[in-house]
Protein backbone atom coordinates (compact mmCIF):
# COMPACT_ATOMS: atom_id res chain seq x y z
CA UNK A 1 0.00 0.00 0.00
CA UNK A 2 2.53 2.38 0.89
CA UNK A 3 4.53 1.66 -2.53
CA UNK A 4 1.59 2.58 -4.44
CA UNK A 5 1.87 5.51 -2.54
CA UNK A 6 5.04 6.03 -3.08
CA UNK A 7 4.37 5.68 -6.76
CA UNK A 8 1.51 7.67 -7.07
CA UNK A 9 3.60 11.27 -5.58
CA UNK A 10 6.43 10.29 -8.79
CA UNK A 11 3.71 9.52 -11.44
CA UNK A 12 1.65 6.75 -12.94
CA UNK A 13 4.02 3.08 -13.58
CA UNK A 14 3.99 4.36 -17.24
CA UNK A 15 5.76 7.59 -16.76
CA UNK A 16 8.45 5.89 -14.10
CA UNK A 17 8.66 3.15 -16.64
CA UNK A 18 9.63 5.77 -19.22
CA UNK A 19 11.93 7.24 -16.79
CA UNK A 20 13.83 4.14 -16.02
CA UNK A 21 14.29 3.65 -19.59
CA UNK A 22 15.97 7.01 -20.46
CA UNK A 23 18.26 6.33 -16.83
CA UNK A 24 19.12 2.97 -18.86
CA UNK A 25 20.18 4.43 -22.27
CA UNK A 26 22.06 7.20 -20.94
CA UNK A 27 23.93 4.72 -18.92
CA UNK A 28 24.53 2.88 -21.99
CA UNK A 29 25.57 5.99 -23.66
CA UNK A 30 28.05 6.98 -20.98
CA UNK A 31 29.58 3.68 -21.45
CA UNK A 32 30.12 3.29 -25.13
CA UNK A 33 31.67 7.10 -24.70
CA UNK A 34 33.99 6.05 -21.99
CA UNK A 35 35.17 2.53 -23.83
CA UNK A 36 35.80 4.74 -26.60
CA UNK A 37 38.29 7.69 -24.94
CA UNK A 38 39.72 4.22 -23.05
CA UNK A 39 40.56 2.88 -26.37
CA UNK A 40 41.91 5.83 -28.06
CA UNK A 41 43.85 6.31 -24.41
CA UNK A 42 45.77 2.79 -25.01
CA UNK A 43 46.16 3.56 -28.35
CA UNK A 44 48.25 6.84 -28.04
CA UNK A 45 50.16 4.52 -24.79
CA UNK A 46 51.34 2.54 -27.72
CA UNK A 47 53.37 5.23 -29.46
CA UNK A 48 55.08 5.82 -25.81
CA UNK A 49 56.05 2.19 -25.65
CA UNK A 50 58.59 2.91 -28.26
CA UNK A 51 60.90 5.04 -26.38
CA UNK A 52 63.28 8.10 -27.55
CA UNK A 53 65.94 5.48 -29.60
CA UNK A 54 69.26 6.54 -28.05
CA UNK A 55 72.29 4.50 -27.57
CA UNK A 56 71.75 0.57 -28.50
CA UNK A 57 68.49 0.51 -29.80
CA UNK A 58 66.54 -2.86 -29.20
CA UNK A 59 63.00 -3.05 -31.05
CA UNK A 60 60.04 -5.40 -30.50
CA UNK A 61 57.89 -5.60 -33.23
CA UNK A 62 54.64 -7.88 -32.30
CA UNK A 63 53.65 -9.16 -35.92
CA UNK A 64 50.75 -12.09 -34.91
CA UNK A 65 49.43 -13.65 -31.82
CA UNK A 66 48.33 -17.65 -31.69
CA UNK A 67 45.60 -17.96 -29.14
CA UNK A 68 45.93 -21.99 -29.04
CA UNK A 69 49.30 -22.12 -27.80
CA UNK A 70 49.18 -18.45 -26.59
CA UNK A 71 52.37 -16.94 -28.16
CA UNK A 72 53.44 -13.89 -29.85
CA UNK A 73 55.15 -13.92 -33.00
CA UNK A 74 57.81 -11.02 -33.39
CA UNK A 75 60.66 -10.26 -34.76
CA UNK A 76 63.59 -8.67 -32.32
CA UNK A 77 65.61 -6.14 -33.91
CA UNK A 78 69.00 -3.87 -32.78
CA UNK A 79 69.88 -0.40 -34.25
CA UNK A 80 72.06 2.55 -33.29
CA UNK A 81 70.35 5.06 -31.96
CA UNK A 82 71.61 8.61 -31.01
CA UNK A 83 74.93 8.49 -29.24
CA UNK A 84 76.88 11.66 -27.41
CA UNK A 85 79.04 14.12 -29.29
CA UNK A 86 82.04 12.28 -28.04
CA UNK A 87 81.06 9.18 -29.70
CA UNK A 88 80.84 9.56 -33.35
CA UNK A 89 84.23 9.65 -34.22
CA UNK A 90 85.78 6.80 -36.50
CA UNK A 91 88.10 5.74 -33.99
CA UNK A 92 84.87 4.70 -31.11
CA UNK A 93 83.14 1.82 -33.50
CA UNK A 94 81.25 0.22 -31.52
CA UNK A 95 81.75 -3.63 -31.08
CA UNK A 96 78.58 -5.82 -31.53
CA UNK A 97 77.96 -9.05 -30.03
CA UNK A 98 75.09 -11.33 -30.59
CA UNK A 99 71.49 -10.39 -30.33
CA UNK A 100 69.45 -13.12 -27.68
CA UNK A 101 65.85 -12.34 -26.20
CA UNK A 102 65.04 -14.42 -22.89
CA UNK A 103 61.29 -15.01 -22.10
CA UNK A 104 60.26 -14.01 -18.60
CA UNK A 105 57.05 -14.35 -18.25
CA UNK A 106 56.70 -18.15 -16.66
CA UNK A 107 59.56 -17.69 -14.27
CA UNK A 108 58.47 -14.58 -13.21
CA UNK A 109 54.50 -15.90 -12.36
CA UNK A 110 55.78 -18.74 -10.70
CA UNK A 111 58.50 -17.22 -8.77
CA UNK A 112 61.64 -19.02 -10.29
CA UNK A 113 64.92 -16.92 -10.19
CA UNK A 114 65.46 -15.42 -13.60
CA UNK A 115 68.41 -16.48 -15.47
CA UNK A 116 68.88 -14.15 -18.07
CA UNK A 117 70.87 -13.79 -21.07
CA UNK A 118 71.99 -10.32 -19.51
CA UNK A 119 74.68 -12.75 -18.44
CA UNK A 120 75.99 -13.03 -21.82
CA UNK A 121 77.31 -9.35 -22.12
CA UNK A 122 81.12 -9.91 -22.24
CA UNK A 123 80.59 -13.08 -24.21
CA UNK A 124 81.44 -12.92 -28.24
CA UNK A 125 81.96 -12.95 -31.18
CA UNK A 126 81.99 -9.09 -31.51
CA UNK A 127 82.00 -7.36 -34.74
CA UNK A 128 81.38 -3.57 -35.94
CA UNK A 129 77.97 -5.15 -37.94
CA UNK A 130 74.75 -4.62 -36.50
CA UNK A 131 73.32 -8.00 -36.01
CA UNK A 132 70.85 -8.72 -38.58
CA UNK A 133 66.95 -8.99 -37.75
CA UNK A 134 65.79 -12.49 -35.60
CA UNK A 135 62.16 -13.93 -35.49
CA UNK A 136 61.38 -15.07 -31.67
CA UNK A 137 58.32 -16.30 -30.42
CA UNK A 138 57.24 -14.48 -27.11
CA UNK A 139 55.00 -16.84 -24.49
CA UNK A 140 52.16 -14.80 -23.30
CA UNK A 141 49.92 -15.89 -19.74
CA UNK A 142 45.88 -15.47 -20.09
CA UNK A 143 43.12 -17.02 -20.80
CA UNK A 144 41.90 -16.78 -24.42
CA UNK A 145 38.46 -18.43 -23.60
CA UNK A 146 37.05 -15.53 -22.04
CA UNK A 147 37.66 -13.87 -25.37
CA UNK A 148 36.63 -10.86 -25.50
CA UNK A 149 37.75 -10.27 -21.68
CA UNK A 150 40.90 -11.87 -22.06
CA UNK A 151 44.27 -10.67 -21.44
CA UNK A 152 47.84 -11.61 -21.85
CA UNK A 153 51.30 -10.78 -19.62
CA UNK A 154 54.30 -11.10 -21.58
CA UNK A 155 57.87 -10.51 -20.50
CA UNK A 156 60.97 -10.64 -21.71
CA UNK A 157 64.62 -9.40 -21.55
CA UNK A 158 66.84 -8.35 -24.63
CA UNK A 159 70.64 -8.22 -24.81
CA UNK A 160 73.25 -7.69 -28.09
CA UNK A 161 76.15 -7.06 -25.83
CA UNK A 162 78.55 -3.81 -27.05
CA UNK A 163 81.07 -1.56 -26.60
CA UNK A 164 83.30 0.94 -27.65
CA UNK A 165 87.25 1.33 -27.14
CA UNK A 166 88.56 4.37 -25.23
CA UNK A 167 91.93 4.62 -25.21
CA UNK A 168 92.77 1.13 -24.13
CA UNK A 169 89.99 0.54 -22.50
CA UNK A 170 86.35 -1.24 -23.05
CA UNK A 171 83.57 0.39 -22.22
CA UNK A 172 80.01 -1.49 -22.50
CA UNK A 173 77.38 0.80 -23.80
CA UNK A 174 75.02 -0.98 -20.53
CA UNK A 175 77.29 0.72 -18.35
CA UNK A 176 76.64 3.97 -20.13
CA UNK A 177 74.13 6.70 -19.15
CA UNK A 178 71.66 6.70 -22.17
CA UNK A 179 73.43 3.46 -23.62
CA UNK A 180 70.49 1.00 -24.41
CA UNK A 181 67.02 1.58 -24.89
CA UNK A 182 64.11 -0.61 -25.73
CA UNK A 183 60.75 0.48 -28.04
CA UNK A 184 57.42 -2.07 -28.46
CA UNK A 185 55.63 -1.37 -31.74
CA UNK A 186 52.10 -3.83 -31.62
CA UNK A 187 51.03 -4.47 -35.21
CA UNK A 188 48.62 -6.84 -34.59
CA UNK A 189 44.90 -5.27 -35.16
CA UNK A 190 42.29 -6.21 -32.21
CA UNK A 191 44.99 -5.73 -29.41
CA UNK A 192 46.23 -2.95 -27.61
CA UNK A 193 48.92 -2.72 -25.22
CA UNK A 194 49.72 -1.41 -21.98
CA UNK A 195 51.75 -1.78 -19.00
CA UNK A 196 50.70 -3.89 -16.30
CA UNK A 197 49.73 -2.58 -12.65
CA UNK A 198 51.06 -4.29 -9.51
CA UNK A 199 47.35 -5.98 -8.47
CA UNK A 200 47.45 -7.63 -12.08
CA UNK A 201 50.90 -8.95 -11.24
CA UNK A 202 50.26 -9.97 -8.14
CA UNK A 203 47.14 -12.06 -8.92
CA UNK A 204 49.80 -13.88 -11.81
CA UNK A 205 51.70 -14.50 -9.70
CA UNK A 206 49.03 -16.16 -7.06
CA UNK A 207 47.89 -17.88 -9.34
CA UNK A 208 51.27 -19.68 -11.02
CA UNK A 209 52.82 -19.90 -7.76
CA UNK A 210 55.15 -23.47 -8.82
CA UNK A 211 56.73 -23.06 -5.63
CA UNK A 212 54.01 -22.58 -3.23
CA UNK A 213 55.98 -20.13 -1.11
CA UNK A 214 54.63 -16.52 0.20
CA UNK A 215 55.97 -14.16 -2.47
CA UNK A 216 56.47 -10.11 -1.29
CA UNK A 217 53.77 -7.81 -3.40
CA UNK A 218 55.25 -5.98 -6.14
CA UNK A 219 55.96 -2.65 -5.42
CA UNK A 220 56.96 0.49 -7.57
CA UNK A 221 60.59 -0.76 -7.63
CA UNK A 222 59.51 -3.84 -9.24
CA UNK A 223 57.42 -2.04 -11.45
CA UNK A 224 60.68 0.30 -12.48
CA UNK A 225 63.03 -2.93 -12.55
CA UNK A 226 61.32 -4.84 -15.40
CA UNK A 227 59.85 -2.14 -17.47
CA UNK A 228 63.35 -0.56 -17.35
CA UNK A 229 63.40 1.21 -20.95
CA UNK A 230 66.87 -0.50 -21.55
CA UNK A 231 66.42 -4.28 -22.27
CA UNK A 232 63.31 -5.48 -19.95
CA UNK A 233 60.20 -4.95 -20.89
CA UNK A 234 56.56 -6.69 -19.10
CA UNK A 235 53.06 -5.55 -20.88
CA UNK A 236 49.61 -6.51 -20.56
CA UNK A 237 48.10 -7.33 -24.13
CA UNK A 238 44.13 -6.28 -23.86
CA UNK A 239 41.13 -6.32 -26.11
CA UNK A 240 39.58 -2.85 -26.61
CA UNK A 241 37.61 -1.68 -24.33
CA UNK A 242 34.78 -1.13 -26.93
CA UNK A 243 34.62 -4.63 -28.10
CA UNK A 244 33.36 -5.77 -24.16
CA UNK A 245 31.07 -2.87 -23.84
CA UNK A 246 29.53 -4.35 -27.60
CA UNK A 247 29.61 -8.25 -26.19
CA UNK A 248 27.60 -7.06 -23.11
CA UNK A 249 24.93 -5.40 -25.04
CA UNK A 250 24.10 -7.33 -27.30
CA UNK A 251 24.55 -10.33 -24.80
CA UNK A 252 21.83 -8.60 -22.68
CA UNK A 253 19.67 -8.11 -25.79
CA UNK A 254 19.89 -12.03 -26.81
CA UNK A 255 19.00 -13.23 -23.65
CA UNK A 256 15.81 -10.94 -23.27
CA UNK A 257 14.96 -12.15 -27.11
CA UNK A 258 15.56 -15.81 -25.73
CA UNK A 259 13.33 -15.36 -22.73
CA UNK A 260 10.51 -13.57 -25.04
CA UNK A 261 10.79 -16.54 -27.44
CA UNK A 262 10.69 -19.36 -24.93
CA UNK A 263 8.31 -17.97 -22.61
CA UNK A 264 5.60 -15.34 -24.26
CA UNK A 265 5.78 -15.71 -27.75
CA UNK A 266 2.99 -17.21 -29.68
CA UNK A 267 3.50 -20.87 -31.09
CA UNK A 268 2.40 -20.03 -34.36
CA UNK A 269 5.67 -17.56 -34.24
CA UNK A 270 7.85 -19.17 -33.11
CA UNK A 271 8.43 -21.20 -36.13
CA UNK A 272 9.71 -18.27 -37.97
CA UNK A 273 11.51 -16.58 -34.65
CA UNK A 274 13.28 -19.25 -33.86
CA UNK A 275 15.89 -19.58 -37.17
CA UNK A 276 16.09 -15.83 -37.32
CA UNK A 277 17.38 -15.91 -33.63
CA UNK A 278 19.58 -18.82 -34.34
CA UNK A 279 21.48 -16.77 -37.23
CA UNK A 280 21.56 -13.47 -35.28
CA UNK A 281 23.50 -15.16 -32.66
CA UNK A 282 25.85 -17.10 -35.01
CA UNK A 283 26.17 -13.49 -36.89
CA UNK A 284 27.00 -11.90 -33.61
CA UNK A 285 29.46 -14.44 -32.84
CA UNK A 286 31.01 -14.31 -36.09
CA UNK A 287 31.26 -9.70 -35.58
CA UNK A 288 32.88 -10.38 -31.83
CA UNK A 289 35.27 -13.26 -32.76
CA UNK A 290 36.44 -11.85 -36.61
CA UNK A 291 39.51 -14.01 -37.44
CA UNK A 292 40.12 -15.12 -33.90
CA UNK A 293 40.53 -18.74 -33.70
CA UNK A 294 39.64 -19.35 -30.51
CA UNK A 295 37.31 -23.19 -29.78
CA UNK A 296 36.10 -23.38 -27.77
CA UNK A 297 35.26 -19.95 -26.09
CA UNK A 298 32.83 -18.80 -23.32
CA UNK A 299 30.84 -16.98 -25.64
CA UNK A 300 29.84 -20.75 -27.72
CA UNK A 301 28.53 -21.76 -24.39
CA UNK A 302 26.70 -18.41 -23.50
CA UNK A 303 25.00 -19.09 -26.77
CA UNK A 304 24.14 -22.85 -26.01
CA UNK A 305 22.70 -21.12 -22.80
CA UNK A 306 20.23 -19.06 -24.95
CA UNK A 307 18.99 -21.99 -27.01
CA UNK A 308 18.16 -23.74 -24.21
CA UNK A 309 16.77 -20.90 -22.15
CA UNK A 310 13.85 -21.27 -25.61
CA UNK A 311 13.97 -25.26 -25.48
CA UNK A 312 13.24 -24.85 -21.57
CA UNK A 313 10.15 -22.36 -22.19
CA UNK A 314 8.36 -23.97 -25.33
CA UNK A 315 8.72 -27.29 -23.20
CA UNK A 316 7.16 -25.81 -20.29
CA UNK A 317 4.25 -23.61 -21.73
CA UNK A 318 3.63 -27.49 -23.76
CA UNK A 319 3.85 -29.53 -20.41
CA UNK A 320 1.47 -27.05 -18.71
CA UNK A 321 -0.71 -26.82 -21.51
CA UNK A 322 -0.07 -22.89 -22.21
CA UNK A 323 -1.38 -21.28 -25.96
CA UNK A 324 1.89 -20.12 -26.46
CA UNK A 325 0.85 -16.60 -24.46
CA UNK A 326 2.09 -15.21 -21.35
CA UNK A 327 3.16 -18.24 -19.02
CA UNK A 328 1.68 -17.42 -15.29
CA UNK A 329 4.34 -18.39 -12.64
CA UNK A 330 2.69 -20.92 -11.08
CA UNK A 331 2.82 -23.13 -14.54
CA UNK A 332 6.77 -22.32 -14.60
CA UNK A 333 7.63 -23.51 -10.98
CA UNK A 334 5.16 -26.78 -12.10
CA UNK A 335 7.27 -27.21 -15.39
CA UNK A 336 10.62 -26.88 -13.98
CA UNK A 337 9.50 -29.51 -11.22
CA UNK A 338 8.64 -31.98 -13.64
CA UNK A 339 11.79 -31.63 -15.44
CA UNK A 340 13.73 -32.00 -11.96
CA UNK A 341 11.74 -35.55 -11.65
CA UNK A 342 12.40 -36.29 -15.53
CA UNK A 343 16.38 -35.16 -14.54
CA UNK A 344 16.50 -37.59 -11.21
CA UNK A 345 14.87 -40.87 -13.54
CA UNK A 346 17.37 -40.69 -16.25
CA UNK A 347 20.09 -39.66 -13.18
CA UNK A 348 19.29 -43.34 -12.23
Amino acid sequence: MKLKMNLSKVGDWKNLRKILALLFLLLILVLLIWSIREDFRLKEGQMLLRWFQIGIHYAIQLKSFNPEDQTFNSTLTVDQGMLPPEMYSDAMKIHYGPLVYDDLSFPYAAGIPIISQKLVAQLGPFKTVIPPAKEISIKALGNPEIYPFDKYLIMGVVKCPAYFIEGKTKKYMEAQDHGESLGIINSISGLLIRTPTKKELNQIRASFNLTKRALSPVDDKDLKQINNNKDTFALMIVRPYYLQFMTVVLGAFALVIAFYIGFKQPFKNIAISMPGFVIAIWGIRSILLSDTKIFLAYFDYVALSLYLIIFVGITCRLISGGKGRVVKLNNVSNCYAMMHNVTLFFDR
